[in-house]
Parts: structure tokens; sequence; C-alpha cells
């Protein structure tokens, strides 16, 4: 019961994480990144959050399959190449169980979205 609780805050974590690394104040009325972003984090969560709870010889061929799965999503998520890949490394840190690396990713992904020319 207790791996349920914790794999739905890994999934509440990721959404938060995923919806913050996009947005800004400015554009958030006409913009669907965000949205688009925290679902992206969120299935990379579940995914990888997923594969850690199986047995060892299947994990590599789990991991392998997720990749070309999210690989898949990515192609057909109409946001930039950069945000959909920090979206999914955010969701894989959280969903491995590093969740204070995936929020130390998503504030430098925050600065570099918010800091950098455009």
């Amino acid at each position: 019961m207790i791996n349920i609780i914790s794999y739905i805050f890994k999934l509440l974590f990721s959404a938060i994480l995923g919806g913050s690394m996009t947005y800004s104040p400015s554009i958030a009325h006409q913009d669907t990144s965000v949205i688009k972003t925290a679902i992206l984090c969120v299935i990379s969560a579940a995914i990888f959050g997923g594969i850690i709870l199986t047995p060892d010889h299947l994990q590599s061929g789990l991991a392998f399959g997720s990749l070309v799965m999210l690989s898949a999503i990515v192609y057909k998520v109409d946001i930039p190449i950069i945000k959909a890949v920090a979206a999914i490394v955010a969701g894989m840190l959280i969903g491995l169980g590093f969740p204070i690396f995936g929020i130390l990713f998503t504030i430098l992904m925050i600065f570099l979205n918010r800091y950098t020319l455009r």
C-alpha cells in the first residue's frame, strides 16, 4: 500500500515540476506548453517509476522500449524538442527515485528558459 501512495506522490510531484518548467506569467493565458510538458513529465515518471518495480532481468528491455515510446510521443507533441527532452529527463529522475536531482534540474531549466536570449 505504501508503494502505491509513494507512486502517486511521484506522479503529482512530476506534474508540478513539469508544469513549472515552462510556466511564464506573461504568456500563461494563450500557451498550452505548460500542460504538454507536465503531461510528458508525468508519463516519463510513470514509465520509469514502473520500471524499477520490475525484476532485474526485464529492466533493460523495458527501459529501451520506454525510450522508444517516449521519443514517439515527443515527435507528436508540438513543443520545442529541448523543452520536451527536459520534461522527460525531469520525470525520469523523479520516477527513478531521485526527486532532489529532479528539482535541481527543473530549477536549471527554469533559469535557462527565462534568462537566455530568444
